[in-house]
């Protein structure tokens, strides 16, 4: 991230005074988010709040991991517990092995009906999800740890896991993340893949548990990069649930007109203490560092340094820069506490 302030101003006499500048770089680096080059059908995602998994087994599918409960009615010999084994089958008495994987609970109970027909007259089946095998899913885009993730259905009780929780685990959003547009891509048994879009946004203004949808294995979570930073939303993004760890420290540099320009590492509520000291840490709490910290820890600016055009450059996943105005002259005057920008790591 890059903060730079142009050319400066001598308060007094309200002339420019050309060639002063304050910088504040962030740097961010990452690779750009690759997604399967796969027909896909693109639809707008919300659903009713996170279900038992009794309610939502009808679009659930089953794989190797997952516990069921078989019943075949009145014939309580072939009934009991059972695991949907690494082929995708599972043993069943008297016949054997029966393929259940990429089923709904419907469709496979139907398959093990065919199957006793041969033994029974009219069998009827059904099938109970026990306990969901781990969730793995993969997380691109603006976070701060990309890549896959197994989730234990465990950590959600006796529900699917969402994907707030898989932002969580991939270290939280960045900064510069368009919760607006979020996509979900699920694989399906066509080979094709279904686009959900995700805003989630709207879960953080109203909290809409329906816009934080439930994930399957297999799903690709991406975060689009917003197109331009709202630095009213900053302070939202920041304070969210599935935000990066605040407590975490902060490699910046301040160049400019600063007193002492250089590399810093910034931790939250930065102290004056390590202030001026180039290479050094500050901080300790946890309000997340903003620009008048970073500012505070380069020794503060120089008298003629022009507040009203801050300039903070960001690098995004995909490579490019994103430039972000900041006034603090309107800080200072208004107490527009927007345009004290919270910062974010490379």
């Amino acid at each position: 991230m890059i903060c730079k302030v142009p050319e400066g101003y001598d308060k007094r006499c309200a002339r420019p005074v050309v060639g002063l500048s304050l910088m504040v770089f962030v740097t961010i680096y990452g690779l750009p988010p690759g997604l399967a080059q796969t027909p896909a059908k693109t639809v707008d995602a919300t659903e009713t709040p996170p279900a038992p998994l009794s309610q939502t087994s009808d679009a659930y599918t089953l794989g190797a991991g997952d516990r069921v409960r078989v019943d075949v009615f009145k014939v309580a010999r072939y009934s009991g517990d059972n695991q949907v084994l690494v082929d995708g089958t599972i043993n069943m008495p008297e016949i054997g092995n029966v393929l259940v994987e990429g089923m709904t609970l419907k469709e496979a109970a139907d398959t093990i009906s065919s199957q006793y027909s041969k033994l029974l007259k009219f069998p009827i089946v059904t099938l109970t999800l026990l306990a969901p095998r781990p969730v793995k899913v993969a997380v691109s885009g603006e976070v701060n740890r990309p890549g896959s993730y197994t989730i234990p259905t465990a950590d959600a009780g006796s529900q699917l896991p969402t994907v707030t929780r898989a932002l969580q685990l991939a270290g939280g959003i960045t900064q510069i993340a368009d919760l607006r547009n979020v996509e979900v891509r699920r694989p399906q048994r066509d080979g094709s893949d279904q686009i959900l879009r995700v805003n989630l946004w709207d879960f953080l203004q109203s909290g809409d548990q329906r816009r934080d949808i439930s994930l399957r294995s297999g799903d690709t979570i991406m975060i689009p990069t917003v197109k331009a930073t709202s630095l009213s939303e900053s302070i939202q993004l920041a304070s969210a649930s599935f935000a990066a760890d605040r407590s975490q420290p902060l490699n910046i540099a301040v160049v400019g007109e600063v007193y002492r320009p250089g590399p810093y590492t910034v931790s939250a509520t930065a102290r004056t203490g390590a202030a001026g000291e180039t290479g050094q840490t500050a901080g300790g709490g946890d309000r997340p560092p903003t620009i008048t910290r970073a500012i505070q820890v380069a020794g503060g600016i120089k008298p003629q340094a022009d507040i009203r055009r801050i300039k903070v450059r960001r690098m995004t996943r995909s490579g490019s820069e994103q430039v972000i105005d900041i006034d603090l002259w309107k800080l200072l005057q208004s107490g527009d506490l927007n345009q004290d920008l919270i910062l974010q790591d490379r």
